[in-house]
This record gives structure tokens, C-alpha cells and sequence, in this order.
């Protein structure tokens, strides 16, 4: 049987030290979610692995396949769907508002979430994969990256400076969607296009949840970047 192979009864949660899958670790650690976690090795093209494109056929990490749930468990691949999924599930009603109760502040959810998964980590992803080639650098890439992405982290500093969180003065899934990617600026990625001189908002917003116990063990788990 495949390491890969999903165990009965527990939820099954699949990733790798990525940016998507820091969003569902974090959403783990805050909410002390028991799981079982299986490593992708992508040295070893374990993504492509027909094991895992079972219930990842985009053969991208994050994926979870929830066998707590019977008769045949529930799979869901893509960040937003499963910090959406767990928290739908597990009523986790402070993290992401339910539409009955309080309509608008689900529509903000929603519009959060989706700002990071159409824009913030697509652009920022990009922008990283043209900065780890090898010389001679793509610099019309480069640039043309960088400025998105400064751009994108321009209507989020002017949304924090006054919001404490994302979506107002509650943490939520749309805060954990796009800390996924920031965290990383605390490591010392992408600072030289997103700086806490320019961008104070945002700093400050992650200077406050750097302090939360879930992030602060997330963030011990992303290698600083090398100098």
C-alpha cells in the first residue's frame, strides 16, 4: 500500500512546505483539527503519483480526504476550499461568518479569500519562480511581477490601515488565506519588493498575528530565506 494511500477514519491532509499549504496548516494549529499528515515529495514526482491524483487531479498540494465522514469520506483539493470545507464542517462560525447570521460579514470572507486566490498568490508565486531562476535573469518578467504584486499589496495596507484583520476586527479565513504568503516576507522573502516601510499596514497586521500560538508554530516550520 502507498504512503499516499488515505487511512479510514481520520482526515487525511496532504501537503508540502508551500505557501497553499501553510493557509490549512494554520487553520489545523488554530483549531487543534486531528489529522493525519502525508508528506508530497516533489523530488520524487509524488504529485503525479495515480495514488494521489485520485483525489488531487490537478496534482497540486494542499488536498485533504476526510474519512471521518461515512460512508465513502469527502476529498477537496484547492486551499480556499478546504479552509472553507473545515470550517463549514466544524461550524468554526469566528474563523468564517455563516450567510444566516451575518450576511455581510460572510460576503467580506468571501471577497478576502478570493482577492488571495485569484491575485495575491498567483502574482506572488510568479514573482518568485522568475526570481530562483539562474542568471541572466527574465527581467521584463521580473518587473512586470513585481509591480503586481506591489499593487496588490497596496489595496491590502490601505484595507488594514483600517481593519485590524482582513475583514474587520476579527480574525478569519480571509486572514489565514493571505498569511500564507506573508508569513514569508517575516522569513525575509520578497522584502525587497514588499517592505515594512512601505507597506506598515500590512507589517503591523503581521507583527499582530505573529503573536497567535497556531502561527508561531507555523512559522518555525519556514526555512528563513538564504542570504
Amino acid at each position: 500500500m502507498s504512503h499516499l494511500t488515505p487511512k479510514p477514519n481520520v482526515l487525511n491532509v496532504y501537503g508540502a512546505g508551500t505557501p497553499n499549504f501553510v493557509k490549512v496548516k494554520i487553520l489545523l494549529e488554530e483549531k487543534n483539527i486531528p489529522h493525519v499528515y502525508h508528506k508530497i515529495d516533489f523530488s520524487k514526482n509524488e504529485q503525479f503519483d495515480p495514488e494521489f491524483l485520485k483525489f488531487s487531479p490537478n496534482n497540486k498540494i494542499p488536498a485533504i480526504v476526510d474519512n471521518t465522514v461515512q460512508p465513502n469520506g469527502i476529498s477537496v483539493f484547492e486551499s480556499a476550499a478546504i479552509l472553507m470545507y473545515l470550517s463549514e464542517k466544524h461550524q468554526f462560525t469566528d474563523l468564517y461568518a455563516d450567510y444566516k447570521t451575518d450576511p455581510a460579514l460572510h460576503a467580506k470572507h468571501l471577497e478576502y479569500l478570493f482577492f488571495q486566490m485569484s491575485g495575491v498568490g498567483p502574482m506572488t508565486g510568479q514573482l518568485g519562480w522568475f526570481l530562483r531562476q539562474p542568471d541572466p535573469k527574465n527581467t521584463p518578467a521580473i518587473e512586470r511581477y513585481s509591480a503586481e504584486v506591489k499593487r496588490l499589496y497596496k489595496v491590502l495596507d490601505k484595507t488594514l490601515s483600517t481593519n485590524t484583520w482582513v475583514a474587520g476586527e476579527q480574525y478569519s479565513i480571509a486572514d489565514i488565506s493571505l498569511l500564507g504568503w506573508a508569513l514569508y516576507f517575516l522569513k525575509g522573502y520578497y522584502v525587497d519588493h514588499i517592505s515594512r516601510e512601505e507597506y506598515p499596514n500590512v507589517y503591523r497586521w503581521l507583527d499582530l498575528a505573529a503573536k497567535r500560538p497556531a502561527i508561531i508554530k507555523v512559522l518555525e516550520t519556514i526555512e528563513p530565506k538564504q542570504k
